[in-house]
Parts: structure tokens; C-alpha cells; sequence
């Protein structure tokens, strides 16, 4: 398509995000429960690295509203949806989520075991992307070709 002003091209519009089209198929009920119940052990997976309990149910219920349905992910829409309209739930998950105290580096470190253990090799290197000029190698680990 040209620009009537200049004669040049005109971008097409970028598609949307993934989580922005509507589904490939649609999930049955089968589906959801399999993906809830997975969702629900990888969280487990970092449950010892919170320091209270409040912290690890905040943070189920924070990854829980940003799957959630809604037009909104933040933490009115979310506890509003996911809980009513409960004052203390609105200030418990804003504490948690500007107020509480937690490293990420600890998490950082589980999810890339997890990752080196799920697609990894006994004899291979798994190289992380952190950003530019931030490379990292883990020894012991290579990435299989998944697809």
C-alpha cells in the first residue's frame, strides 16, 4: 500500500501478541484442569524460596490473576474478580507486590535448573540470554532442539 502524501510504503500493521489472538482451538474443560494443575506445581517449585507464608500465597494469587480473563491485570481488577471486593486482599497483594522484600536472583537460579533439567543434556552447556552483552553459560547442560 503507498502513502498518497510521498509515494512510500506503508507499514502493515504488526500482528498481535499471542495472548492477544483469539485461541487456535478452543480449550476443553479436560484442558484447563491439566494446565491448573500444572501451574499449580511449577509454583510449588518455588514455594521454599519465599520467607512467609503470606508471601507464597500472594504470589499464587498474583500469577493466578495475570492468567485471569480480564480486560485489566492489575491488582484492583485482579482481586475484585478473584475475590470481591475485599479491602484486605487489595492491600495484602499491594504490599506484596511494592512492599515485600524478596531476591531474585534465588528464583532466577531455580528457573534456569529447571529449564537445564527439562531441556537439557548430561554433556552440554545451556547458554542464558539476559539481555545485551549478557550472556551466561551453565557447564553440564546443552539445549536439545525441542521443535
Amino acid at each position: 500500500m503507498r502513502s498518497k502524501r510521498n509515494g512510500s510504503k506503508r507499514r502493515q500493521p504488526a500482528a498481535p501478541p499471542a495472548s492477544g489472538r483469539a485461541p487456535s482451538r478452543p480449550l476443553t474443560q479436560q484442558d484447563i484442569d491439566v494446565s491448573a494443575d500444572e501451574l499449580v506445581a511449577f509454583d510449588h517449585l518455588f514455594a521454599d524460596l519465599w520467607q512467609r507464608r503470606e508471601q507464597r500465597e500472594w504470589s499464587a494469587f498474583y500469577l493466578c490473576g495475570q492468567l485471569a480473563n480480564l480486560e485489566r491485570k492489575t491488582i484492583e481488577p485482579m482481586v475484585l474478580a478473584l475475590r470481591g471486593p475485599n479491602e484486605n486482599a487489595m492491600r495484602g497483594l499491594q504490599q506484596f507486590i511494592s512492599q515485600s522484600a524478596w531476591a531474585v536472583g534465588p528464583r532466577r537460579e531455580r528457573l534456569q535448573q529447571l529449564v537445564a533439567g527439562w531441556l537439557g543434556e548430561p554433556d552440554a552447556v545451556v547458554t542464558v540470554l539476559w539481555g545485551v552483552g549478557q550472556n551466561r553459560q551453565l557447564p553440564g547442560r546443552r539445549i536439545r532442539r525441542v521443535c
